[in-house]
This record gives C-alpha cells, structure tokens and sequence, in this order.
C-alpha cells in the first residue's frame, strides 16, 4: 500500500511513499527512488490566483491531493494516510479551530469517494520522539522570555532540530512543513501506532516484573 504523511497548514507539506511490491523485483525501485515530498501552496488555485478563504482552501487541497495520484500513477490503488493531528482545542481563535477542523473533514470526504482508506491522525509528539528522539525543547531555549516569545522560541527550536535530523539522512525539505511530513514518514515506516504501543507494553511489563520482584525479595528477606 502506498502512504502518504499530511503536515495540515496553507502551506501542506506531503510525503509519498510509492508501493512496487506488485511489480517484479527487477522493476521495483529502491526506496530512495520511490520517496517523494514537497509543498501544496493552497493560498494560490490552479491558476496561480490568489485564495484566502477556506472553501478556496479545501478546493486546492482536494486538486493538489488528485493531482498528486496522478502523476505517480496510483489513482484506483490504496494509499495510507497519516495527517498530523491538530487539536482543534489548542487553536488559539475560533479562524483557526475551523480551519484546523477542515483538513480532516476534506481529506474524509475525498476517501468516501474514492474509496480508499480513510485517514489516520498522528500527534506531533508521537512522530517528533521516533525521529528527533525529544517532545519538547530543553528548558533552557526561551528561558527568561515572556511566555508568548518563549513558546516561539520552543516551537522554533522543534522546526530548526527536524531539519536538522532531514538533512543528516541526505533529505532536502523546502520548509519545516516537508520536514514534519518526512518526520511523519519516518515514524510511519518504523511501525507507526502499532510499533509505539508494542514498545510502551513492553516497557510496562518490564516495570511491572521489576515491581513484582521487588516485593518477592523483600518477602523472603523477612
């Protein structure tokens, strides 16, 4: 199955993955070659004019998603989607809890009609601690600062460490959009959800052992 990673903004960041399990081995191409990424401006229609409403942008998104299926001939197969998920409740203004809300209810809508799986939401925590290996930025960025500029300097700190991690593993993202969709991609492609939950289990029953034989010890040592 083909997957694709969503950083959700007017400026959508992508990433694809092309699947040629189906072709023949002599065919299919490393994956190197089959991975993709760039940027759909969804501020500009096809014709380049200029959009700033939100119907505008869920038309573009809609064009820019279609248009990428066929130029990587996958239009009719299934592809995975992860889109990074935004809480609507962490918006600061009612514009951007709508617009927050959009992305998913548009990518839905063109899975309905196609008939492709429908998209998954991956918290930016989840993908950011597989690929960057942190959630936050270190206490001391932004200490001192007011605490609107120290969160910009936090949020700036995550954007510049993503590109940073791109760039060691030879990608060269346009923007911190791509950046998050190839950081998506990483986490996807190391077992996503699935491969998180399977580690955290056995984190617990680690712990959980530990604890059990812990209190074994001291039952005896009495």
């Amino acid at each position: 199955m083909h997957k694709l990673t969503l950083d959700p903004a007017t400026q959508f960041g992508w990433c694809l993955l092309v699947d040629d399990s189906n072709k023949p081995e002599e065919e299919r191409r490393q994956v190197g070659q089959r991975l993709f990424y760039g940027t759909w401006d969804l501020t500009r229609d096809e014709d380049g004019k200029k959009c700033s409403r939100r119907g505008q942008y869920a038309w573009n998104l809609w064009h820019c998603f279609n248009a990428l299926m066929r130029k990587h001939g996958i239009e009719g197969e299934d592809v995975e989607i992860i889109l990074e998920g935004e809480s609507y409740g962490s918006q600061k203004s009612e514009a951007g809890r709508r617009t927050a809300a959009l992305w998913l209810a548009v990518l839905e809508m063109m899975c309905e009609r196609k008939g492709l799986p429908y998209p998954r939401t991956c918290p930016p925590d989840n993908w950011r601690l597989a690929y960057i290996g942190c959630t936050k930025a270190p206490k001391e960025v932004g200490a001192g600062l007011p605490d609107a500029q120290r969160f910009e300097e936090r949020r700036k700190w995550l954007k510049r460490t993503v590109m940073a991690e791109c760039a060691k593993r030879g990608l060269r993202p346009k923007n911190d959009n791509e950046a998050d969709a190839l950081g998506m991609m990483f986490w996807l492609i190391r077992g996503g959800k699935e491969e998180q939950e399977r580690r955290r289990n056995e984190k617990k029953a680690k712990a959980a052992a530990k604890r059990a034989q812990k209190k074994l010890d001291l039952q005896v040592a009495a």
